[in-house]
Formats: structure tokens, sequence, C-alpha cells
């Protein structure tokens, strides 16, 4: 016999998807003619960046760019050039039994790159890169709240939750005009590096106003009458303000927004007017927000009867929680020795990938670029890596973080040590997730109807941390009968107990 109950629409996230899907990069390059020939290949880079992500009927589609960059000295094996080349790419993740509102979190990692040079003016570089693709939608259950027969005993839960709301991207450019410092002018960019961080936050109606700065590194060869090539290193910090527009987004949400550098372009320049040399920074950048709604659920977890046996029928329940975002700036030192042979540093670089997590902890790999002139003046690079511990701060069980380099400065100490001074960024979101268990429907049977009680009251020795709920069941009387009767505010107990029951 179905027991009375009064029934709810009630709303929960759900993952749908959380996968990946490989890419090859494949490429046989030939040099422009206005780059020489290749003597060393000094480095190789390749970049995966996502441009534009569409949730379009029951499918995820991405499409984005995979660069590489190339170091290489010519046959002087002192004078550095970089040739750079691109492929687009489009990945596409089915969602069969999408329901909206729904949210995707993509990123991409790389596994490996293989360059070689076949030829003085031909490259080769293979390698592979991941899209990850995660994506959560929000699902509708009818789920009972309450009942109208006096002698169903429930148990509700009441839960704050975060549901996937709006979605918003966009890509924007800043461009600056910069002072490479007091060196004069310079001959030409060899390599150019940003990274971007979010500052402040705005969220209103149907718009988020966001602004922050970027940290902008430049490696260059300034104009010099001497034969061997000098190179010099700049560093600027850009600022951004940008305003994007997402249909349906209400004050009240809580937003996750990212910046990442999907392009970056500076070259010099000749001033008009002045005649003085100055560079010309072009980036591309791509914003991108997520919101989630809070609301306030309350559901039933288990369920007896005082009168005979009940049947309850369950389903498990996906919660998520969004415990906060964060955009932070941690310091990581490290020391490494130097290579024997090297003079002089010309450039020096890092890159951060996670290794593991153990609760708050990620151990991360860094990944060091070193670009030196040895006793002979050539220009050689050196990789090296390290690990380190990173404290994050998430409270959650399923963070998505992402480590990015900042800023990095160097100093060389006695006995040939390396000191780095890294500040990294730690872009992420703080997600907690569980599964409940929920009643569905209950059903009575009457004809096992228990037997009435032999005595008014009944005293029961409970022990520390025992249920009153449990003991409530299991005598076939109200939990709050039980709590009434002996003066108890909280369902476990606080030290052992008699209990006094009341049976009738």
């Amino acid at each position: 016999m179905e027991c009375a109950m009064t029934y709810q629409t009630v709303r929960s996230t759900r993952l749908l998807s959380d996968t990946f899907e490989e890419k090859a990069f494949d490429g046989d390059f030939v040099l422009p003619d206005y780059l020489p020939e290749i003597a060393a290949i000094l480095s190789c880079e390749l970049q995966p960046v996502i441009e534009n992500r569409q949730i379009s009927g029951n499918r995820l589609t991405v499409d984005g760019t995979a660069c590489v960059r190339v170091l290489y000295v010519d046959s002087s094996r002192c004078k550095i050039h970089c040739y750079e080349t691109c492929q687009p790419f489009s990945a596409g993740f089915a969602a069969d039994v999408l329901c909206e509102p729904a949210l995707a979190d993509v990123y991409t990692s790389v596994s490996y790159v293989n360059y070689r040079a076949i030829g003085p003016r031909r490259l080769d570089v293979r390698g592979a890169y991941r899209i990850h693709a995660k994506i959560l939608d929000t699902v509708t259950m009818e789920l009972p709240c309450d009942t109208t027969d006096s002698h169903i005993q429930l148990r509700q839960y009441t839960h704050n939750e975060s549901l996937p709301a709006e979605s918003g991207e966009k890509i924007f450019a800043v461009n600056e005009v910069l002072d490479p410092g007091s060196n004069g002018n310079v001959a030409s960019v060899v390599r150019a590096w940003a990274a971007a961080s979010i500052a402040e936050c705005k969220v209103l109606s149907g718009r988020v106003i966001v602004k922050g700065d970027i940290a902008l590194h430049t490696l260059y060869e300034p104009e010099t009458e001497n034969e061997s090539p000098l190179y010099e290193e700049c560093e600027h910090n850009l600022l951004y303000s940008q305003m994007l527009d997402v249909k349906g987004l209400e004050e009240s949400d809580s937003v996750i927004t990212d910046v990442r550098v999907l392009s970056c372009d500076v070259h010099p320049e000749t001033e008009e007017g002045t005649g003085k040399c100055v560079l010309i920074a072009n980036l591309r950048l791509a914003l991108s927000l997520q919101s989630w709604r809070q609301e306030r659920s309350t559901f039933i977890t288990d369920a007896y009867s005082t009168e005979a046996p009940v049947q309850p029928e369950t389903t498990e329940r996906s919660c998520y929680r969004l415990l906060g975002s964060f955009d932070r700036r941690l310091p990581v030192r490290q020391q490494v020795e130097l290579p024997e042979g090297v003079v002089d540093i010309v450039d020096l670089w890092c890159s951060c990938s996670p290794i593991s997590r153990d609760g708050n902890v990620s151990n991360q790999r860094l990944q060091i670029h070193l670009l030196a002139k040895d006793e002979n003046g050539s220009i050689v690079c050196y990789e090296r890596s390290a690990e380190f511990p990173l404290e994050l701060p998430i409270m959650g069980n399923s963070p998505r973080f992402d480590v990015r380099v900042w800023e990095c400065s160097y100093r060389v100490k006695e006995e040939r040590q390396l000191e780095l001074n890294i500040t990294v960024l730690v872009v992420g979101t703080d997600i907690h997730q569980d599964m409940q268990t929920v009643i569905t429907s209950l059903e009575s049977e009457p004809a096992k109807a228990y037997a009435a009680p032999e005595a008014t009251l009944k005293i029961v020795f409970a022990g520390k941390d025992e249920s009153v709920w449990e003991i409530a069941k299991t005598c076939h009387v109200s939990a709050d009968r039980i709590r009434e009767e002996n003066r108890l505010s909280a369902d476990n107990l606080s030290e052992d107990t008699l209990l006094v029951i009341p049976m009738i």
C-alpha cells in the first residue's frame, strides 16, 4: 500500500561527461626565405589554445589552434632565431542526454613533442596533446518531501547546492606601445611570452566587468656594433578591462571567470616624429565565464512507520556545491646546479605540470629552460626539471585548477648553484561533490502491523554516539518523542545514557 506523500520538483547537477580527445601534431615545415638556415635547434614548445567552445543540440564543439615555437641558431652558433607556426584543431564531444542549462569546462594538456632538423631549411615536428572536456547539466526529479500519514516518520535533509546557470566567452585584444628600456634600439625580438591574471570581477544583471593585469616578458637583440650579438630582457605589466554580456546572468549568481593568453606578438618599430625605437605588443586573450545558481533543497533520506513495516524505493542523487574560485600568486623557490661550461645566462623560463594531488597539496613538476652562452660564445639550451609541493586554497573534493608561471627571476650563487625565485599563478574552482541516497516512494505493509506494546515505557541503555533516530526506528516510536522525553537536542548522543522510551 502506497503511503500518502507530498512531492516536489527538485533540480540537481549531473556530471554528463568527463573525457578527453587526443590530437596529433604532425608537421614538416620549410623555413621562410627571410630566416637563415638551421645549424642546431635549441628548443621547441607546443602550445594548444582553445578559442571557442559551443554546446549545440547534444554536442560540445571545441575549436582552437596548436602553435609551435622553435628556437634555433644559425651557422654562427651565437645568433638566435625563432620560427613559429600554427595548426587549427576541432574536437567534438557527444552529450546524448544533455539537458539545459549546461556548462562545459574545457582545457588542454601537452602529452609530448619531438623535433629535429631534416635539412638546413626543414623542420620535422611530431607531438600530441589532449582536449579535456567536462560537461555538467541540470536535471529535475520528482521527490517526496513530506507526508500526511502521522505514523510515518521522515528523516529530512536540507542541502545547499549549486546548479549550472549561464556561460559566455569573448576574445579581445590588448595593443600597447612599450619602451624597451635604456638599451637603445632593438634589432629583433627573439621570444615573448605573457600570462594574464584577474584582479577584480563585478557581476551585474546580464553582464560582468573584469579587470586585471598581464605580465609580459620579452627577450630581444639590441642593435650593436659588436660582431657577436647581445641579448637583453625586459618586463612589462599591462592592464586590461573588459565587459562580457551574458544573457540570463543574475547579480546573485556565483561566477567563475578566467582569462588566457591566446597569442603574443612583440616586434620593434621606429616611432614617427621622435625616431625612437619602441616595442609594439599585440596580444589576443580569451575571457570565459561560468555562473552557478544557488538553491536550497529538502529531500527524504530515511523513513519508517510506527505501525507497520515500510519498503522505500531509493535513488542516488549527485550534489555539487561551489565553495569558491581563486586566482592567486604564490612564491616558489628552487635551486638547481648550473650546467658545466655555462659562462653567461641569456634567458630562463619555466612551465608547470601536475604530477599528483593529496588533499589540498598538489605535487608539481617544474620544467626549466635555460638559454646560455658557453666558453666559445655559442648559444646552448639546457632543460632541467624539479618537483615541488604547492598548497592549494581548497576545501572541496572535486577542485579544478591550473598552475601557470607568472614571473621568474634567478641568481647564480657560489659553487655554481642557480637559485630560482618563481611566482606561479594558481587559477581554479573549489567544488565539493557528494552522492545522497534519497527516497523516491514509500510502500506500507499494514498486514504485518506491529503488535501493541506491553508497557507504556521502556528503558534503553544507549552508548555514546548512538543515533536517537535509529533507536526510535528499532522501537517503532517517534524520534521527536524520545528527544522530548529525555530533553535531548541532538540526534547523536554525547555520552552513555539511559533513555526513557515512551511506547504509547
